[in-house]
């Protein structure tokens, strides 16, 4: 689903303007072996080619916690548009009623994307292959079934070694850029650490050697136990600040979002915590989360998702999805550095759930099994900065909601 927003960030209305996956905003028929240009089973975290308006969904295919190898990609552009759209190509399979697994240039074991719009490239996290696989999206270039142009965390297209080390992963996760220094953040959770690599075109080749580490003091350990009681980074789900030079970094077990300074100049392996969304401050875990008090349920998550396209940096909004049974929500939190730091980052918006008027509701749970264009299974979001929509997964209704 995509929702059209404002100019200071927040949806127009609640209801959704288009729908990828299905053919009306009610549908959500859907079966494992409904392979086509036009459905979803299972879509995955998207991200947004702004420079070309295009959007790249991950699909599972099979079920929400199985792999999943093929990226459907959309032309998105607002005036081509259109709900059950077909995709234009499709990155891991030979075709659009195919679906395979395994390892290769053009091939996964599951897929995460992020795009790089400024350089036309995709970097696709394939946890299951220990590697993050980089395509050349130009669209002279793109056609279905493409082979990736590098690899990241193997020495070939073909191993899936794990370790610790500068240039292997075990367990790679979430992924985000920094645009203007175009450094790339990977999550690596099964090293307990984040590693930062230096993506610029004129310097990446394939299987480079991360440029620092954070989590751990040097890239051959790998020590799970703090360094300290006080909050610090650990890997999680990632967004990136680039107005502030913060890492958003969730940490779901405690149900918050913390923030990190990673300016290169005052960046360490241990960075302290400078601010948090769903908790009052940085010391306080509060769990009793699925309350229906307003005052609370305003100011928390639960297990919250972020990615690296649910930050607004020009509003500083930060777009937290819960899924079930945390809220089936999108919540927009005020994520400023200051409203961080001082324990008043509140939500400002939510889309999901409206009240019998019509208004946007904090205080509802439940789906309650409406298949329409308000409520939804949010499982994760992607921000159009160019055209100001917001993309949604729809996961359980097998659809993209679009707010515009």
């Amino acid at each position: 689903v995509g929702y059209q927003l404002d100019e200071n960030g927040q949806p127009r209305d609640y209801t959704g303007d288009y729908f990828l996956g299905q053919a009306s905003g009610y549908g959500r028929r859907v079966s494992s072996g409904d392979v086509r240009a036009a459905s979803l089973p299972f879509p995955g975290t998207p991200t947004v080619d702004e420079v070309n308006q295009r959007l790249f969904v991950p699909d599972r295919t099979v079920t929400a916690w199985s792999g999943g190898g093929r990226i459907m990609v959309y032309n998105i552009h607002p005036e081509r548009i259109r709900t059950g759209g077909e995709a234009v190509a499709v990155i891991g399979a030979p075709d659009f009623e195919s679906r395979r697994l395994g390892i290769g240039p053009n091939v996964m074991s599951s897929a995460s994307p992020l795009a790089d719009g400024e350089n036309q490239r995709l970097f696709v996290t394939d946890r299951g292959n220990q590697r993050i696989l980089v395509f050349d999206i130009s669209p002279g270039k793109l056609t279905s079934n493409p082979d990736a142009v590098a690899v990241i965390g193997q020495s070939d297209f073909y191993s899936r070694d794990t370790g610790t080390g500068p240039n292997h992963f075990s367990g790679p996760g979430s992924v985000t850029l920094d645009k203007p220094r175009q450094r790339l953040f990977v999550s690596d959770s099964g090293n307990n650490r984040i590693l930062i690599f230096d993506v610029h075109p004129d310097r990446f080749q394939s299987n480079p050697s991360a440029v620092y580490v954070l989590g751990q003091p040097d890239f051959e350990s790998r020590d799970s136990t703090p360094a300290s009681d006080t909050p610090q980074i650990r890997p999680g789900s990632l967004v990136y600040d680039e107005a502030n030079d913060r890492l958003l970094v969730s940490d779901s077990s405690n149900n918050r979002v913390l923030s990190f300074d990673v300016h290169p100049e005052r960046m360490t392996h241990y960075p302290p915590a400078l601010g948090v969304v769903g908790q009052p401050d940085l010391t306080t875990v509060e769990s009793e989360l699925l309350t229906y008090d307003p005052a609370y349920a305003q100011s928390k998550t639960d297990r919250p998702r972020i990615s690296s396209g649910s930050f607004d940096p020009d509003n500083q909004l930060l777009y937290v999805s819960e899924g079930y049974y945390s809220g089936n929500r999108v919540g927009i939190f005020d994520a400023s550095p200051r409203a961080m730091a001082e324990g008043r980052s509140l939500m400002v918006d939510v889309i999901g759930h409206v009240d019998d008027n019509g208004n946007p509701s904090y205080t509802r749970r439940s789906a309650n099994d409406r298949v329409d264009g308000r409520t939804h299974y949010p499982r994760s979001v992607a921000l159009d900065p160019v055209d100001h929509r917001l993309f949604t997964i729809d996961q359980y209704n097998h659809r993209v909601l679009v707010w515009r």
